[in-house]
């Protein structure tokens, strides 16, 4: 039995916890960021905690985020970069070349064919008009993001669709982003374990010297 126990206790940090490996996972906190559209920005309005998750969440690919936002960092944006400047021609268009990107302002990514070849540009855009184009609109949310705007914040056991993406509804704009477990008495997970490895190899090193006997 101490075997057996030593062996759970020991894979129980690699699963994710006993929980986890069970499907239990318990609940998780949403809270709801406002969005609004500022001369070359966005002010997020929130908890600092939920209105830092909320920027970070809005940079990345695909048609409900903003490329390189908020820093642009990376090669691919400081090559991007180039084309507030000038036009370049490609003979083919990029995967992905379409939405918004951020260089200090807001730009389209827009293409034009011509002779047989394509010329890629950004276009200027307004951060309202970023906000109005990529945001879900309120009756395509699911009952949990309804709840959050409306009361701050949600408390549900599965994520819901449209989080850490721009909503809108009657022309104010939201975020709705995970805030972690609600459960804030759970042990630190390192620690939890280093506790349950330790326990796990003094189970089965008991169990061992039991079956010896």
């Amino acid at each position: 039995m101490f075997l057996s126990i030593g062996v759970v206790l020991i894979l129980h940090p690699l699963v994710g916890g006993i929980p986890h490996a069970l499907g239990l996972t318990g609940t998780v906190q949403y809270t709801t960021v406002e969005v609004q559209p500022e001369s070359n920005q966005f002010v997020f309005s929130g908890p600092d905690r939920a209105a830092f998750r909320a920027e970070e969440a809005l940079g990345g690919t695909g048609a409900l985020h903003i490329d390189c936002y908020p820093n642009g960092l990376s090669e691919q944006c400081a090559l991007e970069s180039q084309l507030t400047e000038q036009n370049v021609t490609v003979q083919r268009e990029p995967q992905g070349w379409r939405g918004y990107t951020y260089h200090e302002q807001f730009y389209k990514k827009v293409t034009a064919e011509e002779n047989e070849t394509i010329e890629l540009g950004l276009e200027p855009v307004t951060p309202h008009a970023v906000l109005s184009n990529m945001s879900v609109p309120a009756d395509k949310w699911p009952q949990p993001i309804q709840t959050a705007v409306q009361t701050g914040n949600v408390t549900v056991t599965e994520e819901p669709s449209f989080t850490g993406v721009v909503l809108s509804q009657n022309g104010s704009y939201y975020m709705v982003v995970s805030m972690g477990p609600f459960d804030s008495h759970e042990p630190p997970q390192g620690l939890a374990a280093t506790v349950s490895t330790i326990l796990g190899v003094l189970s089965i090193q008991y169990g061992r010297r039991q079956s010896l006997k």
